[in-house]
């Protein structure tokens, strides 16, 4: 059941993700601008795939404070990126998107990262729809459509309702016809502690029903139904903080079983990336998520040392074999940032590794052609 709390994650993820505001004043304004803003930003989130977690999710209202600082993670991780939609596979199926985030994750062998796209105006952001690319092998297809939608500018207590509906026809007069209505409430502010820190959020309550119903000569037949009660903790400058998906029929608005949890553990911005001429040196090691991500042919790799000494940046493919070595010189201490060029080398998911003296670390790219 990994791979589904996955997919459930990061579609939570996908629909909410962009409405999220600085909690210093009671009424939160959330523009389109500050939507677009997030564009550059990504990251790693980790996610609980036990499908039974111990959860207390606060109170709603003004100026809360919400702590996820000791809730234990047991399951995976994925990595999120928002970028603009030239380059992407599906662009030209969403000429109307100005954003696209992708979701990057391995299940077993096969690594997959997902696209959804948006258009962001000044009165709405909608999910136009997305897709999935599988690395091992390659393999593109669609799989989401597009129907939901958040109200631009958002403030605190605002609350809409968004209806999605999908029809399949599966032939001999028989179709599939699977809805979705979701109602979000903007129902709190306040700060919410997780391990990468303390933040000033919004909170987003979800309340999700979801029918699937067939249709056969205009007789129609309900074959399932759910019901569920999402929270998402949302920060201005990362997105996406923490997320809590109830167990199916839940009806507690403060429930303490869980079906998922998911946190932030990792973000950066190619914004905050210095230059290597500042005189403000850095106190410890980083890699930064190459920018942009996934590219073709070329893509950004910046990092951070404390110190001079020699640094070597390598690629390895998606089965552990090095086939390109971006740098191996010295380096002086600062912030560092080069090219790499893949224009020989096929689409597929790729792993770049830093090593400075003792401090080791890798991060995961995507080539697409």
């Amino acid at each position: 059941m990994e791979f589904k709390s996955t997919i459930n994650s990061i579609a939570v993820l996908f629909i909410l993700m962009m409405v999220f505001g600085n909690a210093l004043f009671a009424q939160i304004s959330i523009s389109s601008e500050d939507v677009l803003n997030l564009i550059g930003i990504s990251g790693v989130v980790e996610l609980d795939t036990t499908e039974n977690v111990t959860v207390n999710v606060g109170s709603s209202g003004a100026n809360q404070m919400w702590d996820f600082t000791s809730d234990v993670i047991v399951g995976t991780s994925y990595d999120f990126e928002y970028i603009t939609p030239e380059g992407t596979p599906l662009a030209s199926e969403f000429p109307n998107a100005n954003m696209t985030q992708t979701a990057s994750f391995t299940s077993g062998n096969t690594s997959t990262t997902m696209y959804i796209y948006f258009s962001v105006t000044a009165s709405k952001m909608s999910e136009l729809g997305g897709g999935m690319y599988i690395a091992s092998p390659d393999t593109l297809f669609q799989v989401l459509n597009g129907g939901s939608f958040t109200p631009l500018p958002v403030n605190y207590e605002d609350q809409w309702v968004a209806v999605k509906s999908d029809t399949n026809d599966l032939g001999q007069g028989i179709f599939l016809i699977n809805k979705s209505v979701t109602t979000s409430t903007v129902d709190a502010w306040g700060t919410v502690k997780i391990p990468a820190g303390e933040f000033e959020c919004l909170r987003i309550r979800e309340d999700r029903a979801d029918t699937s119903k067939s249709v056969f000569l205009g007789e129609e037949v309900v074959i399932g139904s759910s019901s569920t009660i999402s929270y998402l903790w949302l920060g201005k400058e990362n997105a996406m903080l923490v997320s809590i998906e109830s167990q199916d029929g839940e009806t507690n608005p403060n429930f303490t079983n869980a079906y998922q949890i998911s946190r932030l553990k990792d973000a950066s911005s190619p914004n905050a990336i210095e230059s290597e001429n500042t005189d403000v040196l850095p106190t410890a090691y980083a890699l930064n998520q190459n920018y942009p991500n996934p590219f073709n042919p070329t893509t950004k790799i910046s990092f951070t040392i404390p110190e001079s000494q020699n640094v070597k940046l390598s690629v390895f493919n998606s089965l552990g074999q090095q086939v390109r070595t971006i740098l191996n010189e010295n380096r002086k201490a600062g912030y560092h940032e080069v090219e790499f060029n893949a224009i020989d080398l096929p689409s597929g998911t790729y792993f770049y590794q830093i090593e400075a003296g003792r401090y080791k670390n890798v991060r995961k790219m995507l080539i697409i052609k």
